[in-house]
């Protein structure tokens, strides 16, 4: 098998990489390859206070946005996770994430957009450095808000 650039990558629980390598297990609407998870007209809602719906370790990822994605956390966890490496958001669409009493975006490593994004969480983005990319900027990041256009 080929090593893959995360060693752990997982939406809402299901492992699409377990121990750096693929799995070969899909989840509707994304899909995963080279360290670029592809999300496309997704809406996930999820309770579960044991798991973030997105979650990855190990090394940087790039999401990848098509459509309208929405994501909605309400158990008090993370949407999206990935302690200390970096976050890289990309592509076309919408990107929607809300969390109730938690970080919508739980990660320490940078963040950069390069879609358009909104946000809310208790905070919005834990970490310190939220970077727009080109052709984009960041209209709100108040804490509890974030939002690039």
């Amino acid at each position: 098998p080929e090593p893959q650039p995360v060693q752990l990558l997982s939406v809402n629980g299901v492992n699409l990489v377990s121990n750096g390598q693929l799995t070969n297990i899909g989840f509707k609407g994304f899909s995963y390859a080279d360290g670029v998870l592809t999300v496309t007209d997704v809406t996930l809602q999820s309770s579960d206070s044991s798991r973030p719906i997105i979650a990855w370790d190990g090394g940087d990822l790039e999401i990848v946005i098509s459509g309208t994605v929405t994501l909605e956390s309400s158990g008090g966890i993370p949407a999206i996770s990935g302690g200390s490496n970096a976050l890289t958001l990309s592509g076309d669409g919408t990107l929607t994430v809300n969390a109730a009493d938690a970080a919508a975006f739980d990660v320490t490593g940078a963040l950069t957009v390069g879609c358009v994004l909104n946000a809310t969480g208790a905070p919005a983005f834990s970490g310190s450095t939220v970077t727009a990319a080109e052709g984009h900027s960041v209209t709100a990041n108040d804490g509890t808000t974030l939002s690039v256009a």
